[in-house]
C-alpha cells in the first residue's frame, strides 16, 4: 500500500497519486473485473479527509473457479508483462488476476501482489504531467488474496479508515492490548521484552468483539467513511481506553499556548510516544495532527481528563471474556523458568567459575567439564554422574520453579566431586577415540 511499489528499479513507472474520480474510476472497474474470478471482492473504507490515492486496495476471497498455483516465492517477481495466462497453461491465481484487470505489469509476493493498470484514458486530463521519459501513466492496484470469510473480515476492518488503527494503537497499547493483522491480543509485559510474539494472547479475530471490548459502536465504524478528521477523533475518543493525562513538569512547553491562540504545544504528548509512533509523525498526516492538535486541544478544553480503567481491570476483562487467564499463566509461568534456567547457566554455575581462576587439578579442560556436568545435573536433570538433590534441600519447588538457594548450595557441596568426576570421563573419552584411530 502507499502508491510507490513500481517507482523504483532499472525501469520505473509513473504512477502518480490518484484524484477522487480517477480513483473511483479505477476501484469500480477493478471490482467489476475481479468478480468474474472471485466471489468476494471489497476495499476497505476510506480515510477521511484525502485529495488524492496513491493506490486501490482490494481484497479477494474465495475462487469461482480455482486456479492451481505452482507456488510464488517470498522475492517479489520483476515488472511482467501484461496477459501472461495467455502463454502459460498453468496460470497462477496472481497471474489470471493479472490478466483479468488487464495491467501490463506486477510484482508478485505471498504477502499481496501490485498490479500497474493503465491510466483511464478518459480521464487522462486528471493527473500531474509525466516525464518525457515515462510517456505512460499506471494506475498502482494492490490486491491480497483471503484464505477464509474471517480473514476476509478482518482485513476490510483492520484497513478501514486509513490511520484509525495507528491512532488507536497508541491509546490501547498502555493497556496491553495489540489489534494486529491477524487479531486483537493480550500482551505479558513480563516477556514481550525479550520476545514480543510469544508475548501475545490471542483474545479474538472478530471485528464486533473487538469493538464492543473497546468500547466503540460498531455501526458508525462500517457506516462507511467519516465525514472528517475531527469526526474520526471523536469516535476513536469513544474508546474507554482513552484519556488525556495533565501535563506534568517533565514536559517543559506543553502548556505554552502556541502562536495563534489556538491550542497548546503538543511536545508532551510527541515525548510520551514509542519509536514506532514517532516514525508515524512524519509519514502519516493523520496520526501527527491527533498528535499535534486533537490530543492538545482535548487537554486545553478539561476533555477526557479521568482515566476510566487500567491495565490489570482490562486483562481481568479479558480473561473474563475471553477465556485466556490460563494460557496467559501458563505462558508467564513457562518465561519465568525459561529466565530462572538462563539465570542459574550464566550466574550460579558459569560465572562462580571464571575462566580467569586457577583450578585444582590445574588443566585447560577442567574448567569446561565442570560447567558443562553442572549444567547436565541441575538444568537437565542427568542422574549418571551419580549426585542427587538432598530431599530435603530440592533444587525445584512443587511447581517445578528452582529454589536459587537449594541450587546455590547443591553447587558449592558438590561442585570439586563433579568437575573431578566429569574431567575423568573427558580422558577416558579422549583414550578411547585415540585407541580407535
Amino acid at each position: 500500500m502507499g502508491g510507490f511499489a513500481f517507482t523504483s528499479g532499472d525501469a520505473p513507472l509513473h504512477t502518480p497519486r490518484m484524484p477522487p474520480c480517477v480513483y473511483q474510476a479505477v476501484k469500480e472497474q477493478c471490482q467489476q473485473s475481479l468478480l468474474d474470478l472471485y466471489e468476494n471482492v471489497a476495499s476497505p473504507i476510506e480515510g477521511p479527509g484525502k485529495s488524492d490515492h496513491g493506490d486501490v486496495d482490494l481484497f479477494v476471497w474465495k475462487e469461482k473457479a480455482p486456479v492451481e498455483s505452482k507456488g510464488q516465492g517470498d522475492e517479489a517477481a520483476e515488472f511482467e508483462p501484461t496477459s501472461p495466462s495467455l502463454v502459460n497453461p498453468n496460470p497462477t491465481p496472481e497471474h489470471a488476476i493479472q490478466a483479468a484487470l488487464g495491467a501490463e505489469f506486477s510484482i508478485i509476493t505471498n504477502g499481496g501482489s501490485h498490479f500497474a493498470v493503465p491510466w483511464p484514458a478518459d480521464l487522462d486530463h486528471a493527473h500531474v504531467p509525466h516525464p518525457p521519459d515515462q510517456p505512460k501513466s499506471y494506475a498502482q492496484v494492490d490486491v491480497t488474496i483471503l484464505h477464509s470469510e474471517e480473514q476476509f473480515q478482518w482485513s476490510l476492518f483492520r484497513h478501514a479508515h486509513g490511520d484509525i488503527w495507528s491512532i488507536l494503537g497508541s491509546v490501547i497499547r498502555p493497556y496491553g492490548l495489540t489489534v494486529g493483522e491477524h487479531a486483537m491480543c493480550l500482551r505479558i509485559p513480563e516477556i514481550e521484552k525479550s520476545n514480543r510474539n510469544k508475548a501475545k494472547v490471542l483474545l479474538t479475530q472478530d471485528p464486533a468483539e473487538v469493538l464492543d471490548f473497546l468500547g466503540l459502536p460498531a455501526d458508525q465504524y462500517w457506516a462507511g467513511p467519516f465525514a472528517s478528521l475531527d469526526a474520526m477523533y471523536e469516535y476513536v475518543a469513544r474508546c474507554r481506553m482513552f484519556w488525556v493525562p495533565p501535563a506534568t513538569q517533565d514536559q517543559p512547553g506543553e502548556q505554552e499556548e502556541t502562536p495563534d491562540g489556538a491550542g497548546v504545544k503538543a511536545e508532551g504528548d510527541k515525548q510520551k510516544l514509542k519509536s514506532n509512533d514517532r516514525r508515524r509523525m512524519n509519514s502519516r498526516p493523520a496520526f501527527r495532527v491527533w498528535v499535534e492538535d486533537f490530543l492538545p486541544r482535548c487537554r486545553l478544553e478539561s476533555r477526557y481528563s479521568e482515566e476510566r480503567t487500567s491495565r490489570d481491570r482490562v486483562r481481568q476483562e479479558a480473561f473474563d471474556r475471553f477465556g485466556v487467564g490460563a494460557e496467559y499463566q501458563r505462558r508467564l509461568g513457562e518465561h519465568a523458568r525459561e529466565t530462572q534456567v538462563t539465570h542459574i547457566w550464566n550466574h550460579l554455575i558459569k560465572d562462580a567459575f571464571p575462566a580467569s581462576a586457577t583450578y585444582s587439578p590445574n588443566v585447560p579442560q577442567y574448567r569446561g567439564c565442570l560447567i558443562k556436568a553442572l549444567k547436565k545435573i541441575i538444568l537437565e536433570g542427568d542422574e549418571t554422574f551419580g549426585v542427587l538433590p538432598d530431599p530435603e534441600f530440592p533444587l525445584k519447588d512443587d511447581g517445578g520453579f528452582y529454589i536459587l538457594g537449594n541450587v546455590q548450595e547443591f553447587i558449592n557441596k558438590h561442585h570439586q566431586y563433579v568437575g573431578s568426576l566429569a574431567l575423568d570421563r573427558h580422558c577416558k573419552m579422549l583414550r578411547e577415540q585415540r585407541a580407535e584411530a
